[in-house]
């Protein structure tokens, strides 16, 4: 499955002189910034300014890593040999085959001045539970069958906040805890991990 959506929007600053090789290493992990989001399966390509790509395709851009999470960017010096000084942008695609995700957002390359690169998150992953596990009475479940979608959005609007409190609570409960550092439930299912987050077992 295609973790693509799971990837988020971020602004990167980086800088670097004009006879150094230039590599930019960017861990992804979902937003509670301990599970890794896996980058097998997916292609990529950055451009700085009109003037240079890099990509997977040209060996350029690598996933590595434990659990290929870690996307690692490099341009050696005499590649970038004929790259202008200034300040440019930089932007970065993601595609799994059959849909493209922009990454980078108002990022920029300064070349020929060397600097710490900064990365920020702008827009989180979409990490939209799956499913979700919890027990609840036989008559609720029927009756929540019955229900089409706009209906049940409906009868969950009518509750009060102390009655969405209390099912909030019930559906938490009824969540798996992690105790080691492996997933306790299947791949695509919810559980509360050790730092108290809700995520979803890849």
């Amino acid at each position: 499955m295609s973790t693509l959506t799971l990837l988020p929007l971020i602004r990167v600053s980086d800088g670097v002189q004009t006879d150094e090789d230039w590599q930019l290493s960017i861990a992804f992990y979902l937003d509670d910034g301990v599970t890794p989001v896996p980058l097998s399966g997916l292609s990529f390509t950055l451009s700085v300014g009109v003037f240079a790509t890099l990509s997977t395709s040209s060996g350029q851009i690598v996933v590595t890593g434990p659990t290929n999470n870690l996307l690692v960017i490099t341009a050696l010096a005499t590649q970038k040999a004929s790259w202008p000084q200034g300040v440019f942008p930089i932007t970065l695609a993601a595609t799994d085959g059959s849909a493209t995700r922009d990454l980078f957002a108002s990022s920029t390359l300064s070349i020929g001045s060397g600097q710490v690169a900064s990365v920020s998150l702008l827009v989180a992953p979409d990490s939209v539970p799956r499913s979700v596990a919890a027990v609840i009475p036989a008559a609720l479940a029927a009756a929540l069958q019955a229900l089409q979608p706009t209906a049940l959005a409906a009868g969950l609007a009518g509750l009060t906040s102390p009655q969405l409190a209390v099912l909030t609570q019930s559906i938490f409960g009824a969540l798996p805890v992690q105790s080691g550092s492996g997933a306790p439930v299947p791949s695509g299912q919810a559980f509360i991990n050790s730092s108290g987050y809700v995520v979803i077992a890849q």
